[in-house]
């Protein structure tokens, strides 16, 4: 899954998503048979579309009242993918919200799901028969396996969302800075020119 935006003039925001998606196919992903992309943003599906991409869906970027619902749907066609057996790993890419000044683009994979490493509480390892499950494990984790990867995309999205935004604005800050250097810049050459024709 491969998330940019709609629109553009927010720097290299999509270039970084796209240049990722790139990269770790060449490099990680160089052995499997096939990469097939699920794009959420315009600016993605034009790039991967010119360069001849399996894209498997397209869905227009998020904003915040229908981010949830994106994340919903995306998460049911991911897991529906996963269980036929159509993909065999499913990633998501998107720009995470550092500061207002810099995002990082970040690559997660979210199917098969993998624990994120974390110190135990415990100082050994746990046997696994010291639990008791009410209802089944296998229950359970048809219960919260797609709400947990609905929640990653969801929170992927929001990241996605607050990183474009943050990049606009300080790309339309430079922008600004940059106009404002170019007038002092013709102002002080208009005024040599100006000065230089009444001195002659």
């Amino acid at each position: 899954i491969v998330m940019s935006s709609d629109r553009g003039q927010a720097g290299a925001f999509n270039a970084n998503v796209v240049k990722a998606v790139e990269r770790y196919a060449a490099n990680e992903l160089s052995g499997a048979s096939e990469v097939s992309l699920r794009i959420i943003g315009r600016k993605g599906n034009q790039y991967f579309s010119r360069r001849r991409t399996t894209i498997t869906s397209f869905d227009p970027a998020p904003v915040g009242a229908n981010a949830l619902e994106v994340a919903r749907e995306s998460a049911n066609r991911v897991i529906d993918d996963f269980k036929a057996g159509k993909v065999d790993r499913v990633f998501v890419v998107y720009n995470e919200f550092k500061n207002a000044g810099s995002q990082a683009v970040r690559i997660r994979q979210i199917l098969p799901v993998v624990t994120e490493k974390s110190e135990a509480l415990t100082k050994g390892p746990v046997e696994e028969s010291d639990y008791l499950y009410e209802p089944s494990k296998q229950v359970l984790l048809d219960r919260l396996v797609p709400l947990y990867v609905q929640i990653l995309l969801y929170r992927a999205a929001l990241e996605s969302i607050t990183s474009f935004f943050a990049a606009q604005m300080t790309a339309m800050q430079n922008a600004t800075k940059n106009a404002g250097d170019m007038i002092a810049a013709l102002t002080l050459q208009f005024n040599r020119a100006r000065q230089a024709s009444i001195t002659k």
